[in-house]
């Protein structure tokens, strides 16, 4: 059970923070253990969470690897839709 913590508190900012929809969140959650994205990774988007940034200034210090850039643009993805929507 502990080894999905880092995952979990993901998910979980994700609809607390952002009011994300639990669908799309799990969405995210779902792409995260089909690429098999570490726990080590997904501590550098919790931080970019946590930071409010964007995959422009954050790419370096998040990883270099394709899986988690693609995990983070489906997160800013739905960042901008939680924006849009809270702007109508």
């Amino acid at each position: 059970m502990r080894r999905n913590t880092k995952k979990a508190k993901f998910f979980i900012a994700l609809v607390k923070k952002y009011q994300m929809s639990p669908f799309y969140s799990f969405e995210i959650l779902k792409e995260i253990y089909l690429y098999k994205v570490t726990d080590r990774e997904i501590s550098g988007l919790l931080n970019a969470l946590k930071n409010d940034e964007l995959l422009e200034t954050n790419q370096k210090r998040i990883t270099r690897s394709g899986r988690v850039q693609y995990i983070w643009k489906l997160t800013e993805k739905g960042m901008i839709e939680y924006h849009r929507l809270m702007e109508l």
